[in-house]
């Protein structure tokens, strides 16, 4: 994953300003709190029950002062203020993806590449969209590839809350 991610940031400039615009002490965190299942998305991100409540009931009341607006108004309306809610419960879970991200964040702003194991990647066969990956040194380079195209590259979703 932490490949994947590099990846990312290396052909999206738009991805790697977001995350260099994070403050460097904030924790990054994938929030899974809507996500229903197992508890195997709590391996990727974490969850958060009392937020998820809190940013509910705010949603309602945007909703009730909103019945003049339009739904996409509302919508983005809704966003703000819940994303105003943070500092409330507590987060469960092993928020693997919010630690690459914070990794892949640090790397950016220090201007170093991010530890990958390679050779552990070669030797596991991984295959994209019917091609063999190599994971070549020179694909963990900091350099400024062309942006991509979204059918060519694997989309990941974003971290969804800062503290």
């Amino acid at each position: 994953m932490k490949w994947v991610v590099w990846q990312k940031v290396t052909g999206n400039s738009k991805f790697a300003e977001m995350l260099k615009a994070v403050p460097r002490t904030a924790m990054i965190v994938e929030n899974a709190s809507c996500q229903h299942g197992d508890r195997r998305q709590w391996f990727w991100g974490a969850k958060n029950f009392e937020l998820k409540g809190c940013r509910e009931l705010t949603e309602r009341a945007v909703e009730c002062r909103c019945l003049d607006k339009t739904q996409k108004e509302t919508e983005a309306m809704k966003q703000v203020e819940r994303n105003k809610i943070n500092h409330v419960g507590q987060w469960v879970g092993n928020n693997c993806m919010g630690k690459i991200l914070k990794q892949t964040q640090l790397c950016i702003l220090d201007g170093r590449t991010p530890q990958i194991d390679l050779d552990l990647l070669r030797s596991k066969d991984i295959h994209l969209f019917g091609q063999r990956l190599c994971f070549a040194q020179q694909d963990l380079l900091m350099t400024r590839r062309k942006e991509m195209v979204p059918t060519s590259y694997v989309i990941i979703r974003c971290f969804s809350t800062v503290l």
